[in-house]
């Protein structure tokens, strides 16, 4: 995410297909492990962990028979007469048997004790007591029932439930402790809960739960969450538009050749890229691969998403400045210019605020600019134009003496207001007087307001 920010404004088709395939993937992943993944790898933990503490405990219990005149219920080798004594001992003659305490790792280890069905060890049908003991049944743990007071005495009566020990591994009958059955244990859950629920989480922790391991170039155009960005970036269609993916591996294969090409451009460049000193924890420049605190590298990807936006808005700006010198004309020469489109028209030209139609003017003259129509004295005018002195302020602005100017009132009634007078060397119409009547209300209602 981080990388993708600061790469946000050079980054090409065939990168921007990647990452969008590898977001897709990460979401996926996180997804999961809110969700039930987690859950369950805890489940499958638990369940692991409580066989293991049961075999062992069983495991130390025998350690711990051991004697110093040869007696004792585990030896250090398949034959002779070399009794382990306690649970160091144990794990110095079976490394397999010591209890591993240091912290888990990120490191996978699979299990190898446990096959689909049941245990994958050598007795794993199982065994009685002279087989798994190699004959020595005298271990007072390894006895049989008639002197083995757990199991009713002297009497040798065969106990309701079988006893189950050692993580359900072994259990006693007449010869005495024997081992399970283990071939299939996935019928076992009540009557063997700790192996079969060790079973159970093998199986669940032993399954890839990634949504990739590895990109390939050869199977990329199979993936779907690859195809939708293939399809957007390397050919130019909608997401969802497959009518292309016959094409759709050969122009993988051209963008991106081999698998080598997708390390350089998912993890080589990635891990390379070079972070300022200001935006490490440690204040010296690092590699973006270097730095592995989350806290870091989200401090990272907010600088560059902020650097982006910002740049955005800039363009933005410009973009919205650029558009308003275009629309808006600055000078009365510039609005002529958009008159002059219109001298073949006068109903174009009427429609303009400011163009003016004249008739009696040449063919490529009759559509001219009027900044009185435009302005009207700070009000658009928007009647229509059907001559060069159509409105009232149009016939005023011609006429350069009195009286012409007067003339316009030829016709008016007896006692009617004139429309026009000749007032400081220039005609005004009665536009005009209203407009500087109104001024002079607005001034009397002013003066009577104590500030």
């Amino acid at each position: 995410m981080a990388y993708h920010e600061i790469k946000r404004s050079t980054v090409d088709n065939k990168t921007a297909a990647l990452w969008q395939y590898l977001a897709k993937k990460t979401s996926a992943e996180l997804q999961g492990l809110a969700g039930s993944e987690s859950t369950t790898a805890l489940t499958a933990t638990r369940d692991a962990a409580r066989f293991q503490g049961a075999v062992m405990n069983f495991m130390y219990l025998l350690a711990s028979t051991g004697t110093d005149n040869s007696k004792g219920c585990l030896n250090t080798a398949d034959s002779g007469n070399n009794p382990v004594k306690g649970h160091t001992a144990l794990a110095k003659a079976h490394t397999s048997c010591a209890i591993d305490f240091t912290d888990v790792t990120a490191v996978p280890v699979p299990a190898k004790l446990m096959g689909p069905k049941g245990a994958t060890i050598t007795t794993k049908s199982g065994g009685d007591a002279g087989t798994i003991a190699d004959g020595a049944t005298a271990c007072n743990i390894n006895s049989v029932q008639s002197t083995w007071k757990m199991v009713n005495g002297n009497t040798g009566a065969q106990p309701t439930v079988a006893p189950s020990i050692g993580g359900n591994i072994f259990t006693v009958d007449t010869s005495g402790l024997k081992m399970e059955d283990l071939t299939n244990l996935s019928t076992k859950g009540n009557s063997h809960p700790f192996i079969h629920g060790h079973h159970k989480a093998t199986l669940q922790l032993n399954t890839p739960k990634t949504q990739f391991s590895e990109i390939k170039v050869e199977t990329l155009g199979k993936d779907s969450d690859f195809q939708a960005a293939a399809r957007y970036y390397l050919l130019g269609k909608n997401p969802t538009d497959s009518s292309g993916d016959a094409n759709l591996q050969s122009k993988i294969n051209e963008h991106y050749t081999n698998s080598v090409t997708l390390k350089a451009i998912v993890e080589t460049a990635v891990d390379s890229e070079t972070i300022p000193k200001e935006l490490t924890g440690n204040g010296t420049q690092q590699n973006l691969g270097s730095i592995t605190d989350a806290g870091q590298l989200l401090k990272i990807y907010l600088h560059y998403h902020n650097v982006n936006i910002a740049a955005l808005n800039n363009r933005i700006e410009k973009l919205q400045e650029e558009s308003t010198k275009i629309q808006t004309p600055k000078t009365a020469e510039d609005k002529q210019k958009l008159c002059d489109k219109h001298h073949a028209s006068q109903t174009n030209s009427d429609a303009k605020d400011f163009c003016t139609y004249d008739k009696t003017e040449s063919t490529d003259k009759k559509c001219k600019y009027n900044a009185t129509k435009a302005t009207a004295n700070g009000a658009p005018v928007t009647q229509a134009q059907t001559s060069v002195a159509t409105t009232a302020s149009d016939r005023c602005i011609k006429h350069k003496d009195k009286a012409n100017c007067e003339k316009e009132n030829d016709g008016l009634a007896a006692g009617a207001k004139a429309h026009f007078r000749w007032i400081e060397d220039k005609c005004k119409d009665s536009i005009f007087f209203l407009n500087k009547k109104l001024a002079l209300i607005a001034g009397a209602f002013v003066s009577l307001v104590i500030f």
